[in-house]
């Protein structure tokens, strides 16, 4: 009898991204020491390339700056954005004020506003739940106050006048 081995190898890593580039919905575009107004295809890979507005499947940002990414999966390395909107999203030594995702990975994320499922990493948010509330309790009080202070002048101008009226009659 012959022994029959169905075991097929695991394949490559460069035959998994073909794979998966094939995949891909959209061309793969890649961007070398240019600018781009706006920028979007399946896989898109951008190295120092400023870039306005990025839609892609899967896009690679590398010391490059974009100010609005849409993806399906990002991955930026020295990269500042200005606001990123994926499912996947990986930073590395890149700050961005919104981060919106279902998954979060990165040894330092800096942002203001986090919104993601899971995050793996630490994370420097300025608006934390804690702060919002804060912020939000604090606009209130404010908000309450200058009410309370203007109806309290209103009532005060209200009373000097008829207080004025009377004595001249």
């Amino acid at each position: 009898m012959t022994e029959r081995n169905d075991e097929q190898p695991e394949p490559t890593l460069e035959e998994h991204a073909a794979a998966t580039s094939e995949r891909l919905t959209g061309k793969s575009v890649s961007v070398q020491a240019s600018q781009v107004g706006r920028i979007e295809g399946g896989q898109v890979q951008l190295h120092n390339s400023p870039a306005g507005r990025v839609s892609a499947q899967a896009l690679h940002l590398d010391h490059s700056p974009a100010g609005v990414v849409v993806a399906h999966s990002v991955e930026a390395h020295s990269s500042p954005t200005g606001a990123v909107v994926a499912r996947e999203v990986t930073l590395d030594g890149t700050s961005t004020p919104l981060v919106v995702a279902g998954q979060v990975r990165g040894d330092t994320i800096h942002t203001m506003v986090l919104m993601a499922g899971r995050v793996e990493g630490t994370v420097h948010a300025a608006l934390t739940p804690m702060v919002a509330l804060a912020v939000g309790a604090g606009f209130g009080l404010a908000v309450t106050g200058l009410r309370w202070l203007a109806g309290a002048l209103m009532r005060r101008t209200d009373g000097s006048r008829r207080t004025a009226g009377e004595t001249a009659e």
